[in-house]
């Protein structure tokens, strides 16, 4: 198991190496920190601010998305593609907005939970 250095240990290693080898690990070090920002930057331009009300995967790190951004659910893969998805929009403040290809079938699952389908033609 390998153990994790800490900021000494991994200094002192470093500067046990050959210089060439003591450039090539600024370089890098260097690229990581660049790519970083990058990184951040495109999703600060890209995905929403931390205020947003639209977040994707809230559960597992989440994905905050622009406000009021619209979200695709394909329901139905098999379906034809004109008559598959739901999307989901925060169309004003306290209001979700749902709209279908087709009608849609909801049925309440608890008071704070309900399930979504397609309705058959």
């Amino acid at each position: 198991m390998t153990r994790v250095l800490n900021v000494d240990e991994r200094t002192a290693r470093i500067l046990r190496l050959p210089v060439w080898a003591q450039r090539e690990i600024q370089t890098l070090e260097r690229r990581v920190l660049a790519a970083e920002a990058e990184a951040e930057a495109h999703r600060a331009g890209t995905y929403g601010d931390l205020d947003t009300d639209t977040v994707a995967d809230p559960y597992g790190g989440g994905l905050n998305l622009p406000k009021g951004e619209m979200v695709e659910f394909v329901l139905d893969a098999s379906g034809p593609a004109h008559h598959r998805a739901v999307r989901a929009n925060i169309s004003k403040p306290g209001v979700l907005r749902l709209n279908a290809d087709r009608g849609l079938s909801i049925r309440p699952v608890a008071s704070n939970d309900v399930e979504i389908r397609l309705a058959n033609d």
